[in-house]
């Protein structure tokens, strides 16, 4: 349950970020809406730089769902593969002929009358291969990101007994 994140603020812009880049629009389109854990599917929680992967991957399918159906519904409006049309600056542009292009809110106009209304959801799943290495439960997929630690300890020995005496200790979280 993101949502409840300590920097909710901060993932709803990286959220916003993500949309915006990919339907091609402005941050100041984008409005973002926090869900709760019922609505989502199960997450090991958010440590690190982990939600910005997560979320991110998973907001960023979403997205291109979105905009897929959207250059469909252009090119299909221009007689060109989906492929032809690129989103970008609140506009909808052939990429062989740049000279045709439409407003992005007339895009999505022509996405909403092919599809009805529209919305999509996106996820994100750990990559099973290449990613964990090759040791003992390196394989089981649970996480693409983890966590970093550091631990010193400084420590006197007395070099006739032997004996250790833990001075100080100092750790580091990532």
């Amino acid at each position: 349950d993101w949502s409840s994140d300590v920097c909710s603020s901060d993932l709803s812009t990286m959220l916003a970020v993500v949309a915006a880049e990919e339907l091609g629009v402005e941050i100041d389109d984008v409005r973002v809406l926090a869900a709760d854990s019922d609505l989502c599917p199960v997450d090991l929680g958010a440590y690190s730089s982990r939600i910005t992967l997560m979320a991110g991957n998973a907001c960023l399918n979403a997205a291109r769902e979105l905009g897929g159906k959207v250059r469909e519904a252009v090119a299909e409006h221009w007689g060109c593969h989906k492929r032809d049309v690129t989103l970008a600056g609140r506009r909808a542009q052939r990429l062989d002929d740049p000279a045709v292009a439409m407003s992005i809110t007339e895009a999505f106009q022509l996405a909403e009358v092919k599809y009805g209304t529209m919305g999509s959801t996106g996820s994100y799943n750990t990559p099973k291969e290449g990613v964990h290495g090759e040791y003992r439960g390196g394989t089981i997929g649970a996480s693409p990101a983890y966590s970093f630690t550091a631990h010193v300890a400084e420590v006197s020995v007395d070099e006739d007994t032997g004996e250790v005496t833990v001075e100080h200790v100092w750790c580091a979280h990532d």
